[in-house]
C-alpha cells in the first residue's frame, strides 16, 4: 500500500458532525460551511467533541479578531446571525494557513513535531494515544472490535487533537532534544491543560450557535475591546513547538498570551507513525506545562474556586483554580458556579469563593446590550474527565447537561437568578433530611447510619434530578419568581415525603420498637415526625416566614401523626397530600379541592369526638383556627397540636392494649392514644412479647399488667 504523502484538515473529511438524520465526518471547511444545519460536533467520547469544538472555536476567533477589536458585540451579533455562512469569514484564513493544518506535512505536521524520537527509536502503541482504552489494555472496551494496531488518518488526527487537551498524566516517552529527560524517560508534568479544567460548553440548537455562544470578543465583563495583539494559535507561531520545552526571551518557561494561545495549548509532543493511509504507533512525550492558577482572564470554559491553600503556598491575597467536575454530583447541584452574580472583576474584588465561565459573563453581557434575547435557551454542557491515582489513568468521564433562559444570566434577571438558587439550597437540605431519616431509621432498627443515608441521598437527588431540570428550563422572562419557588417546593416536598413513607414502611418491627442512642430515643415514628417536620422547615413557602414551617409541609406533619389510621385507611394520606401539595392548595384548605377535603377529614378524625365543636376547641385553648375559617371541622393550629396530641374517644374496654381509662362529664369514657408515639412502642413490645408460648413455671423479665397478659393454663392441666 502506497504511504500517503498529505492529509490536509482542511479539505479532508475527520470532524464528526451530528445532522438531524445522522452523522456524518466533514473537513474544517465543511463543518464551518454547514454550520447553520449542523446540530452539533461529536466523537468517540464527548471529550473528543469538546476538544474538536474548541479548536473550531480558536479558528473562527482568529479569524474575527481584527473586526472585533474594533467592535466586539457587532462583531459577535454579525457571527450569531448574520445571513453569511461562516466558512465565507473563515475560508480566507484557513487559505492562508492551510499548510499547517496537513496531518502529514515533512516538517511542519499538525499538532506535532517533526522528527520525534527517543534515544532509541520506540514507538509505542496507539494504547497510549487512545483515552477509551482503560489502563492501556484493551480489556472491557468498545474497542476490541476494530483493535488498536492500525486507525484511520481521520481518527488518528482526532485522537491528536484529543491527546493535545486531555491526556493523563505518567511516564512518557523521553524525547531527544527535551532538556527534562532523566534515564529515558520524561517523568510526570501533570494532565493536559482541559484535563484540569472543569469543561463548560454553551451550546445551541445549530454548531453555528454553539460556536458563537462560546465566542468572548471582548472583556466578559464589560464587553469592551481588549488589545491581545500578541495573542496567537500555535499555527500562527514563526516557530513551531520543538521537542523541549518552549521558553520566553527571558528563559522562563512559555507563558500562554490570551484565549488563543490557550485553546491551542501544546501540552504533549506527538509524532505519529504512518503505515499506508493508517496510524499505527505514536510517540508520546512531555510538552507545554500550564499552571492552572489565576488563568480566569485567559480560559473561557470552566468555572474557578477560590483556593486558600494555594493562597497561603504563593503567598498571594487571591488564588483562583479551575472548578473541576465530581461525577457524583449532578450539574444543576453547582448551579450557583454557572450564573454570574456581579461582573467577573467585582467578584474578584470581594474575594468571592466562586466565579463563573467567562462564556456565560459575556452572554450575560449580550443579553444587557440586546444582541441575545433573553428568552433564548441556553444549554449548559459539562464535560470532563476524573483521573485515576496520579492523573495516570482516565477513571470517568463527566457528561452532563442543563438547560435554563438567558435570562437568568443578566442583570436585569437578578431576581428570577435568585429563586433557581434558593431552589437548589432548598432542595440540598430537604435530601439532607430524607438522609438523615434513612440513618434513624437505620439506628432505631439496631444498625449504622453511614450507608443507609448515602443510598437514601442517592435515591432524593435522583428523584428531584429530572423535575428540577424542566423547572429550570421553564423559567421565562415573566415567570413569576415567588411563584416558581413555591411550585418548586410544593413538587419536591411531594416527592421526599413519598420517599420518606416508603422508608419508614421497609424499616420493619425493630425500628419501630427503637433503641437508645446518644441519650435520647430513636424509633421509625420519632424518625418520621422528625423528618417531616424538617421538610416543612426546608421547604417553606416564599410568603411566609421562613422560620416558621410552610403551612403545606405543616399540613403534612398533621397528617403524618395518623400515619396508623392512614395504613388502616389504605395509606391514603401519602397519595392525597402529594396531589394536595401539588395542587399547592392544601395549605389553604381550599373547599373546592377534594384532596383537601380527604385531608381536612382525615384531621378531624383525630380531633377528640364531643359535643364541642373543633373550632370552640381551639377557642378554649386560646387559639383561632388555622385557616381562618369558624365551620366545624377546621383545623387546630399544627404546632399545638404536635405539643399535644388530640385523641379520640372510644368505648373503655379491659383489654384494649392502647387505651387508658379516665373520667369526663359525659361519663366513663376512654382516651385513645393510639397516636401516641411512646403507645406505638409500647403496643409493639407487647406485641412481640405475645408472641412468646405460655407454659407454667415460663420466666418473664418483667411483669406485664393484668390486661396485658394472655391467659395461662398450667401445662398438663
Amino acid at each position: 500500500m502506497p504511504e500517503a504523502t498529505r492529509f490536509d484538515l482542511t479539505s479532508e473529511p475527520w470532524i464528526p458532525v451530528r445532522f438531524d438524520d445522522g452523522v456524518r465526518e466533514l473537513s474544517l471547511r465543511g463543518a464551518f460551511r454547514e454550520a447553520g444545519r449542523a446540530r452539533a460536533v461529536v466523537g468517540e467520547l464527548p471529550t473528543t467533541g469538546f476538544a474538536l469544538t474548541r479548536l473550531l472555536v480558536a479558528i473562527l476567533y482568529a479569524a474575527v479578531r481584527d473586526a472585533a477589536a474594533e467592535s466586539p458585540i457587532e462583531t459577535w451579533r454579525h457571527v450569531w446571525g448574520g445571513g453569511r455562512s461562516l466558512a465565507e469569514i473563515t475560508d480566507p484564513y484557513l487559505d492562508d494557513w492551510a499548510h499547517r493544518f496537513d496531518l502529514l506535512h515533512p516538517s511542519e505536521p499538525f499538532y506535532q513535531v517533526a522528527g520525534l524520537r527517543t534515544a532509541k527509536g520506540e514507538v509505542s502503541g496507539l494504547e497510549k494515544l487512545i483515552a477509551d482504552v482503560p489502563n492501556g489494555r484493551p480489556f472491557f472496551t468498545t474497542r476490541l472490535g476494530r483493535g488498536t494496531a492500525r486507525i484511520s488518518l481521520a481518527e488518528g488526527a482526532r485522537w491528536v487533537v484529543h491527546a493535545q487537551a486531555f491526556d493523563s498524566s505518567g511516564i512518557k516517552s523521553g524525547a531527544v532534544g527535551d532538556e527534562r529527560v532523566k534515564g529515558g524517560k520524561g517523568y510526570p508534568i501533570g494532565t493536559a491543560w482541559a484535563g484540569s479544567l472543569g469543561g463548560v460548553l454553551v451550546e445551541g440548537s445549530t454548531l453555528r450557535e454553539t460556536l458563537a455562544l462560546n465566542l468572548v470578543l471582548g472583556d466578559p465583563g464589560t464587553g469592551h475591546a481588549v488589545d491581545r495583539e500578541d495573542d496567537l494559535p500555535v499555527w500562527e507561531r514563526d516557530v513551531l513547538p520543538g521537542p523541549g520545552i518552549r521558553r520566553l526571551p527571558s528563559g522562563a518557561p512559555w507563558a500562554p498570551t490570551g484565549p488563543l494561545d490557550v485553546l491551542t495549548w501544546q501540552s504533549r509532543r506527538i509524532r505519529i507513525a504512518v503505515d499506508g493511509d493508517e496510524v499505527t504507533g505514536v510517540v508520546l512525550a512531555n510538552g507545554d506545562p500550564l499552571a492552572p492558577q489565576n488563568r480566569f482572564d485567559v480560559e473561557w470554559m470552566t468555572a474557578w474556586r477560590r483556593s486558600e491553600p494555594q493562597e497561603k503556598r504563593l503567598g498571594l491575597e487571591r488564588v483562583y483554580m479551575p472548578r473541576t467536575h465530581d461525577p457524583s454530583r449532578a450539574l444543576w447541584r453547582g448551579l450557583a458556579a454557572l450564573l454570574p452574580q456581579a461582573s467577573q472583576r467585582e467578584r474578584i474584588a470581594k474575594g468571592d469563593p466562586a466565579l463563573a465561565p467567562a462564556t456565560l459573563d459575556w452572554l450575560a453581557v449580550l443579553t444587557g446590550h440586546g444582541a441575545l434575547d433573553d428568552g433564548a435557551p441556553v444549554r449548559t454542557h459539562a464535560i470532563g474527565i476524573e483521573y485515576g491515582p496520579q492523573s495516570s489513568t482516565v477513571a470517568e468521564i463527566v457528561d452532563d447537561a442543563i438547560v435554563f433562559s438567558a435570562v437568568l444570566l443578566g442583570a436585569h434577571g437578578a431576581e428570577l437568578r435568585l429563586t433557581a438558587l434558593s431552589a437548589v439550597e432548598r432542595s440540598e437540605r430537604a435530601v439532607l433530611a430524607l438522609a438523615n431519616l434513612a440513618g434513624n431509621l437505620a439506628v432505631a432498627a439496631g444498625g449504622e447510619s453511614a450507608g443507609s443515608r448515602e443510598r437514601a441521598r442517592e435515591l432524593g437527588y435522583f428523584a428531584l434530578d429530572a423535575p428540577f431540570r424542566r423547572w429550570l428550563s421553564g423559567i421565562r422572562p415573566h415567570t413569576d419568581p415567588a411563584a416558581a419557588l413555591e411550585a418548586w417546593s410544593a413538587q419536591a416536598g411531594a416527592l421526599l415525603l413519598s420517599l420518606g413513607t416508603q422508608a419508614v414502611e421497609a424499616a420493619g418491627p425493630a425500628a419501630w420498637v427503637g433503641r437508645e442512642r446518644d441519650g435520647r430515643h430513636v424509633s421509625a415514628a420519632e424518625a418520621h415526625a422528625w423528618f417531616v417536620s424538617a421538610i416543612a422547615r426546608e421547604l417553606a413557602r416564599p410568603d411566609r416566614d421562613e422560620s416558621r414551617p410552610d403551612a403545606v409541609a405543616a399540613s403534612a406533619t398533621a397528617a403524618s401523626i395518623s400515619e396508623a389510621e392512614a395504613r388502616e385507611d389504605e395509606m391514603e394520606g401519602g397519595p392525597r397530600l402529594a396531589a394536595a401539595i401539588a395542587k399547592g392548595c392544601a395549605s389553604s384548605w381550599t373547599s373546592e379541592c377534594d384532596d383537601c377535603t380527604r385531608l381536612r377529614s382525615t384531621r378531624e378524625r383525630a380531633q377528640p369526638r364531643s359535643r364541642d365543636s373543633a373550632a370552640e376547641w381551639d377557642t378554649r385553648r386560646g387559639r383561632t383556627p388555622s385557616c381562618g375559617s369558624t365551620r366545624s371541622g377546621s383545623a387546630p393550629d399544627t404546632r399545638a397540636a404536635m405539643r399535644r396530641r388530640p385523641r379520640r374517644r372510644r368505648p373503655c374496654t379491659t383489654r384494649s392494649r392502647s387505651s387508658r381509662c379516665t373520667s369526663s362529664p359525659s361519663g366513663s369514657a376512654c382516651t385513645a392514644a393510639a397516636w401516641d408515639w411512646a403507645a406505638q412502642r409500647a403496643a409493639w413490645v407487647e406485641r412481640a412479647r405475645a408472641r412468646t408460648p405460655c407454659v407454667a413455671g415460663s420466666r418473664r423479665s418483667r411483669p406485664r399488667p393484668r390486661s396485658m397478659r394472655p391467659s395461662c393454663t398450667p401445662a398438663g392441666s
